[in-house]
């Protein structure tokens, strides 16, 4: 069982950022505004970050498909990096008691913030954690 888990938790991550990372591409508008209701940082919403979101979670998602060993080690701990800093972005929105659009998958479905949100992504940091183990 174990074994399975250690399978499972990449590519469960790699497939969720494929298909965050697809659905952002070709509406980075969504995005940018996500990221101001959400209160990422002012320097964290430039037009770079914000159109290299999509690509970066694609690639991350890829590789984790993909690589092995301590490379994957390495993606893994970027994609759980990644997923913590949204974990908390969701924390803090929920914190505040407002009621925002995370954008998390593009134009996939209802994005609005929830606890659903928050126990997705702590899930999805867990899933992280196991794949760098």
């Amino acid at each position: 069982m174990t074994s399975v888990a250690l399978i499972l938790a990449p590519l469960t991550c790699g497939v969720v950022l494929l298909i965050s990372g697809g659905s952002k591409v070709r509406d980075t508008t969504a995005t940018r505004e996500a990221f101001a209701s959400m209160g990422v940082p002012a320097p964290l919403r430039s037009d770079l970050i914000v159109k290299a979101l999509p690509y970066a979670e694609i690639a991350l998602g890829i590789l984790l498909v993909v690589t092995w060993s301590w490379p994957m080690m390495t993606v893994a701990l970027v994609a759980t990096a990644l997923f913590a800093a949204y974990w908390v972005l969701v924390l803090r929105v929920l914190q505040r008691g407002e009621a925002v659009d995370c954008g998390c998958f593009g134009a996939l479905g209802d994005d609005r913030i929830s606890g659903a949100t928050l126990a997705r992504n702590s899930l999805l940091v867990a899933f992280g954690a196991l794949a760098v183990a």
